[in-house]
């Protein structure tokens, strides 16, 4: 369900790379993604993350009401390189999948065409 939504999201595109901690992973890309993945999925069996890099900017366009307490904490918290917040989720059930891929898409449509 949720690989099929990232790749449905338009002009992404989805491919498979070894990323040393995280090991194998899948990336997903949109033209707007400037350098890094949008969505990294990390399925790890024992403990599956999401990866969503925000650029500090993005976030100040993101619609507040996107902005769960869980997903406000781990971003407050996600170290941060270069202007972009690397806030990872362990996944722990479907709502939360559904809340990450709405902010995923919210931060896709409030990229702003100055970031890097």
């Amino acid at each position: 369900m949720t690989r099929e939504r990232l790749r449905k999201y338009p002009q992404a595109t989805e491919s498979l790379a070894w990323l040393g901690t995280w090991q194998w992973t899948l990336q997903f890309r949109t033209p707007t993604s400037n350098g890094v993945s949008w969505v990294y999925l990390i399925p790890n069996p024992q403990r599956p993350q999401v990866c969503i890099p925000v650029h500090d900017t993005t976030l100040a366009a993101v619609a507040p009401k996107l902005l769960s307490r869980s997903i406000r904490e781990t971003l407050l918290f996600a170290p941060t390189v270069d202007g972009v917040r690397w806030a990872t989720w362990d996944v722990q059930s479907r709502t939360q999948m559904e809340a990450l891929l709405a902010f995923a898409e919210a931060c896709a449509t409030a990229h702003t065409p100055h970031q890097k």
